[in-house]
């Protein structure tokens, strides 16, 4: 028989561990039946994901290496886009998350932009034209229906109430009383939760009621 005796004298335990690990994992990734060629905030990236608890297949674990995603982070897979909802937990060789079925989109006005047009024959000034860019869509999980955990019953949403989930960010229509438009309806902000990000890192909640005539 073998004498492993040595095996792990000749470097750290832990760093043995994490170097098998990563070995492991890359392998995985590479070979893996449950791993993917995905975008993750528009990045090409190679990630594992696996199915959840819930029987619609709206909800997924994914795992990456580390410092690849974040909550918050949109993950384009199997030509749709998901947002990562929980924050990353890590053991050392990869970073694992539950990430959501983004199931429509807000939209957001452009940015204004001055762009330089030319200089003025007489002074030699630059002149500027202002422009608004194209429209800002950005994916969201909006939802009627919410759930604290994976065995809680369903709490039903007030009537004519939506929650949506929103990679965190901040822009001139997010304000509240603010009104967009949903599934050709309008709506109007009453309340943004932000405890699910740190550092403008995460997800912002936000709460829609129907705007009545």
């Amino acid at each position: 028989m073998r004498d492993f005796s040595s095996y792990y004298n000749k470097t750290n335990l832990n760093e043995k561990i994490v170097n098998d690990g990563t070995e492991i994992f890359d392998i995985t990734l590479r070979d893996g039946y449950e791993s993917y060629d995905v975008e993750i905030d528009n990045f090409p990236i190679r990630a594992v994901i696996y199915n959840k608890y819930n029987s619609n297949a709206s909800s997924y674990y994914i795992m990456t290496k580390l410092n690849i995603h974040e909550r918050g982070s949109i993950v384009n897979w199997k030509s749709q886009k998901w947002i990562v909802s929980t924050r990353p937990e890590s053991n050392g060789v990869y970073i694992k998350s539950e990430m959501k079925l983004c199931n429509t989109f807000i939209t957001l006005t452009g940015k204004t932009e001055q762009v330089l047009i030319g200089t003025d024959p007489r002074t030699g000034k630059p002149i500027y034209k202002t422009i608004v860019t194209e429209p800002i869509k950005v994916p969201c999980v909006a939802e009627k229906t919410i759930y604290r955990n994976a065995t809680d019953d369903a709490i039903n949403l007030p009537d004519g109430q939506l929650l949506i989930t929103i990679p965190y960010m901040k822009h001139a229509d997010l304000t509240y009383n603010k009104e967009m438009i949903m599934y050709d309806e309008p709506y109007k902000i009453i309340n943004m939760d932000d405890t699910q990000s740190i550092d403008g890192i995460g997800i912002r909640k936000i709460t829609l009621e129907r705007v009545v005539n």
